[in-house]
């Protein structure tokens, strides 16, 4: 009798263990390897924070975290024009091509504001947005939306949010967001009719639609991504700490 308990007892003990460890493999499954970048080049911007392209996709437009400048670029990443800030100690973030090619739409973290410059860098418009987000953790995103006619504007953590804004730049509506640890860069695509977003914190690029959410993530393999444009099957993404411009081809 007790021979048996015995070999009943180590068969019971030898599949609580597999199963044991058969749950701790789905709970943690292996993670995609980082997507890896057809160029990454240093920039002369100092802290890239935002990224834009030109209407017509011939040129990027940054702003700078540290000197609070708007930095016209080329689709490498070299300089082609420098914009002086739109104020004094301006704390810029992002930054959006609007249509009409002769005109830029800023926001800027610490007074919330969404700001209009022309391209010659004159301050037009100052626009304090009704938001209530921790320090440090407010705008860091704005894009045009072609289709909508309207600008959306993403906030980084504490809460994470997606603001569509009516013509008078007041909110119309507002989107959670979920799947990151925080925000750091908007871009509206308007082939897909989505947006594509960028954490700086969990190192994601990602697409994402209001309807869907998340609709595809792509693992990215260095720090403080700030910026994201996608034209085509390009993304281009900036880099506040390392001062880099990296170009990811993304055709399936």
């Amino acid at each position: 009798m007790n021979k048996v308990y015995c070999k009943i007892s180590r068969f019971i003990l030898a599949f609580v263990l597999l199963a044991s460890g058969c749950s701790r493999g789905a709970e943690a499954p292996e993670r995609e390897p980082a997507i890896q970048p057809v160029l990454a080049r240093h920039i002369e911007v100092p802290e890239p924070s935002g990224l834009s392209i030109s209407p017509d996709g011939q040129f990027l437009w940054s702003v700078s975290d540290a000197d609070s400048r708007i930095y016209k670029l080329d689709l490498e990443g070299k300089i082609l024009k420098i914009l002086p800030p739109p104020y004094p100690g301006a704390d810029l973030e992002g930054i959006a091509s609007d249509p009409d090619p002769g005109f830029l739409w800023l926001v800027e973290e610490r007074n919330r504001e969404v700001l209009k410059i022309d391209t010659a860098g004159t301050l037009l418009s100052r626009t304090v947005l009704n938001i209530d987000t921790a320090p440090n953790s407010g705008p860091e995103g704005i894009a045009w939306h072609s289709k909508a006619q309207r600008l959306y504007v993403l906030t980084e953590k504490r809460p994470s949010l997606l603001l569509k804004l009516n013509a008078d730049l007041t909110i119309e509506q507002q989107y959670a967001l979920s799947g990151a640890r925080d925000y750091s860069g908007l871009f509206y695509d308007a082939a897909l009719d989505q947006f594509w977003m960028v954490s700086d914190q969990s190192r994601l690029l990602f697409r994402w639609d209001i309807a869907s959410g998340i609709i595809k993530s792509y693992q990215l393999g260095f720090d403080k991504a700030e910026g994201v444009v996608v034209y085509g099957n390009r993304a281009y993404i900036v880099s506040d700490s390392t001062e880099m411009l990296y170009i990811f081809d993304l055709t399936d």
